[in-house]
């Protein structure tokens, strides 16, 4: 197991209630297992920022790692205390 943390921004910071969270994960790890994490810690993003699945994202939410790269849904390497950070792709302007 390794840990991260993820950051969330927008709805998800209001849903929750809070800016971050440290999660542990596997070290062989997919999105799913991110996301099925935050379903269990914060069952309130289900159906909001969650699918009922609780394995995928709404389609209008998305991860950045470090600032730096989004992620879709492949398995990708993580490093302990990498930062995830969560919001909404729909930003206006």
């Amino acid at each position: 197991m390794i840990e991260i943390l993820v950051e969330f921004f927008g709805s998800a910071r209001m849903i929750t209630g809070v800016k971050e969270v440290r999660l542990d994960i596997p070290t062989h790890h997919k999105i799913e297992d991110i996301v099925c994490s935050l379903a269990k810690r914060f069952p309130e993003l289900i159906d909001q920022v969650i699918k009922i699945n609780r394995q995928e994202l709404q389609e209008s939410y998305i991860f950045n790692l470090n600032g730096l790269s989004f992620l879709r849904n492949d398995s990708f390497q993580l490093k302990p205390d990498d930062r995830l950070l969560l919001f909404s792709n729909q930003a206006g302007g």
